[in-house]
């Protein structure tokens, strides 16, 4: 089968993590330019290593946010892909950066994406679905960019733009696993592999497999969400 994005240009932000290096290398190999921006300075070591450019993005800093993604098109050519990875790290303010996302996401969506062609991918967690107990601001900044995800699939629709979202579940860490108590809430009984998570962003920008999706947020998350409806209540059913 030949590749999925000969001669686009990828453009992934965000948390520069392992599962972000992932999406990286899952893109080259589909045949994409891929270009890394963030603010982590590890990011650029990281970068190199796999052979991608990589760009020093503080999204706080709006004009300097535009000027990336600008320098992104001078030198690949364009964006043909955006895929912000969302998820804070540990310790990070939950409630920050949603205004700051969106100011990208204007930018790109009248400037930078090919009418017809351009996709957006957010990858948040499952925590802007349900509420998880004392994690109120990152819930609501993770719904807050779902309904975001949802609002410019319905402005950017005439454009040919797609817009849609990931929301992830467990995501397995081999370091850090994750308790037995928490994977009984997960009906599939796992965490998620890097991979799942990377094969469902690849589905979502690929125009030959979701061409008519978009709006969609699409839960990586091995049922958990549908099972978290009634759980820990379920005994009373």
């Amino acid at each position: 089968m030949s590749a999925r994005f000969p001669s686009q240009v990828a453009l992934i932000t965000g948390v520069c993590d392992g599962l972000c290096l992932s999406l990286a290398r899952a893109f080259m190999q589909e045949g994409a330019q891929v270009a890394l921006a963030g603010s982590d300075g590890r990011g650029g070591t990281a970068a190199e290593a796999i052979g991608v450019r990589w760009y020093a993005l503080d999204l706080r800093d709006h004009e300097a946010s535009r000027a990336v993604i600008r320098n992104v098109v001078d030198q690949l050519g364009g964006i043909d892909v955006w895929l912000h990875h969302a998820s804070p790290p540990e310790g990070a303010s939950a409630a920050a950066g949603l205004d700051d996302i969106a100011n990208c996401a204007r930018f790109l969506g009248e400037n930078m994406m090919t009418p017809g062609k351009g996709r957006v991918i957010f990858l948040a967690s499952v925590a802007g679905l349900f509420a998880p107990a004392g994690q109120a601001l990152r819930n609501s900044r993770e719904a807050g960019l779902y309904m975001m995800t949802k609002s410019l699939a319905v402005d950017w629709a005439p454009r040919g733009l797609r817009v849609n979202a990931i929301a992830r579940g467990v995501l397995l860490d081999v370091a850090n696993p994750p308790d037995d108590h928490l994977l009984g809430r997960i009906p599939l009984g796992r965490a998620a592999r890097a991979r799942e998570l990377v094969e469902a962003a690849l589905f979502l920008a690929d125009d030959r497999e979701s061409s008519f999706v978009t709006g969609e947020v699409l839960r990586v998350d091995g049922g958990w969400t549908a099972y978290h409806l009634f759980h820990p209540f379920d005994e009373a059913f």
